[in-house]
């Protein structure tokens, strides 16, 4: 972690603080903004040196302080950074880390499942395996993924579906956007998802899957014809 002396106070960057808090720099970026701050209670650069915040060390040890006591409601989800990326994470402990109640945990479920039956992300991201519960399917997600999917919608942004990025273009987003970048991801090598979709365009998650069913449906009805 790169340290220095800024107005008195030894600091650190936004890279710093996300080791020392052991988060995301993404979940940091969101967190330390201006607009989030008084939110968040992220605390509040001590100077700005080579294009950069800097950050009391002491303010952010007090503030990782308060992030590792139980989750308000209205703090930004987050999982810890540490651990094997493939070690599969059972759901109980994935909704735990999301800070949700199990209510909205189960209509987020339900709102995957027609996705997941055909193999694609949902509201929820594609699980990695499942195994027989007492009352259903035990869904587990490799730790990577889910971390992927926490970072994409963090704090009331997550809770109303706005990814990181979303923009005013949010509003003008077609169809034809989403194909054109469905086609730079193929050819790129890469599967496009519903968050990949969703930061491409800055459009909510939501209408990230809707595009992407409709593109779908599209390609179906053309290869039946």
């Amino acid at each position: 972690m790169q340290t220095r002396t800024v107005n008195g106070h030894q600091a650190t960057d936004r890279d710093g603080a996300a080791e020392l808090l052991d988060r995301s720099r993404r979940w940091i970026d969101l967190s330390a903004s201006p607009k989030k701050r008084p939110e968040t209670g992220f605390p509040e650069p001590c100077g700005k040196e080579d294009g950069r915040d800097w950050y009391p060390v002491a303010d952010l040890t007090a503030y990782r302080a308060k992030l590792d006591t139980p989750k308000e409601k209205n703090t930004p989800a987050r999982a810890p950074r540490s651990g094997d990326p493939n070690e599969l994470i059972p759901a109980v402990v994935f909704r735990e880390w999301l800070g949700i109640e199990q209510g909205t945990w189960k209509r987020y479920v339900k709102d995957s499942e027609a996705e997941w039956d055909a193999g694609h992300d949902g509201y929820l991201p594609l699980y990695d395996d499942k195994q027989p519960g007492k009352r259903g399917w035990i869904y587990y997600w490799k730790r990577h993924r889910a971390n992927e999917w926490i970072d994409s919608r963090p704090g009331k942004e997550g809770a109303t579906g706005r990814p990181v990025g979303a923009t005013k273009a949010a509003a003008t987003a077609t169809l034809a956007d989403a194909e054109a970048a469905v086609r730079a991801a193929a050819d790129r090598g890469e599967a496009m998802s519903g968050t990949k979709l969703a930061e491409a365009l800055g459009v909510p998650l939501n209408r990230a899957y809707v595009l992407l069913r409709q593109i779908r449906a599209a390609d179906t009805d053309v290869s039946a014809s």
